[in-house]
């Protein structure tokens, strides 16, 4: 039996061609798999464009040319435009619970990473315990605490509550990511004349921007969705979010027989999300990874 030799050319290209085999399979697969998650939204929209008529027909039609922009119109003008209620309250309550949370998880995941003081750590342990209790355990008390408040039917306690839930989790992302700038840098900021404040709005800040704009995408992302804690605290129908007005709207019949109205809903509620995190996406990848690992 005779062996062939081959050239070193020869082998690094078929070397080459595996890699490129491999990378093809890698490819292939992550394409499955964006379609997958992909597909559910493309349905909804493609839902969502369909006219009358074409919802009545058999078999059923999921595509139509040209596009009716018809449900998106009678959305917003149903009830004296009550869906643009929805959606100013839920940008409210997003907009400013985003804020709160960065003020409170970025002045407290400063402290517990630069500034040392007794039980820092036992704090900090005590501020992740937290996540692991349930917060649907709290409510009763809550709704009761809100009501002495008079802060039911008021975004401003979905404001509240919503900062306390989501704090925890971002003073981890912060401490994290502060803890990456070398203490050298503090120090230097403090020789020449900042005090705390000034080192952490024109210093830490500006070396954190990818956790800033982390903690600013999650914080939206997770109020703008939230459901439970708006159904109980928000029970006027003239005040709800989004993800509540849209049940009210299908379950009290308005949308009930019209699912390209009910998809219009759904794709109009999500294309604020869609379009902050294509804006932020750069920095959100990067805050994500900082903010996990380094410590």
């Amino acid at each position: 039996m005779t062996s062939v030799v081959l050239d070193t050319p020869v082998r690094v290209g078929l070397l080459r061609w595996r890699l490129q085999g491999g990378d093809l399979i890698v490819y292939a697969l992550n394409i499955l798999v964006a379609a997958l998650f992909l597909l559910p939204w493309i349905i909804a929209i493609t839902i969502s464009l369909l006219p009358e008529t074409a919802l009545k027909t058999y078999p059923p039609t999921i595509f139509a040319w040209p596009p009716d922009f018809g449900s998106y119109v009678r959305l917003l003008t149903v009830d004296d435009g009550r869906f643009l209620g929805y959606l100013r309250t839920s940008a409210i309550v997003a907009g400013c619970t985003a804020i709160s949370v960065v003020l409170v998880s970025g002045m407290a995941g400063y402290a517990l990473s630069k500034i040392k003081f007794a039980g820092r750590e036992l704090f900090f342990v005590l501020i992740l315990g937290t996540l692991m209790f349930p917060f649907t355990t709290v409510l009763i008390p809550l709704f009761s605490i809100m009501s002495q408040l008079k802060l039911v039917n008021n975004p401003a306690s979905l404001v509240i509550l919503y900062t306390v839930v989501q704090a925890p989790f971002c003073t981890f992302l912060f401490r994290n990511s502060f803890s990456a700038v070398p203490d050298a840098v503090r120090e230097s900021a403090l020789v020449d004349g900042a005090n705390e404040w000034q080192v952490l709005l024109r210093v830490m800040i500006p070396l954190a921007l990818p956790a800033l704009a982390t903690v600013l995408i999650y914080s939206f992302y997770q109020s703008w969705n939230e459901f439970t804690i708006a159904l109980i605290f928000l029970t006027d129908d003239q005040t709800t979010t989004v993800p509540i007005g849209l049940v009210n709207l299908t379950t009290s019949g308005r949308f009930a027989s019209h699912p390209n109205m009910q998809m219009a809903g759904a794709v109009m509620s999500f294309l604020p999300i869609l379009v902050l995190f294509l804006l932020f996406q750069r920095f959100f990848v990067s805050g994500i990874i900082s903010g996990s690992t380094k410590g």
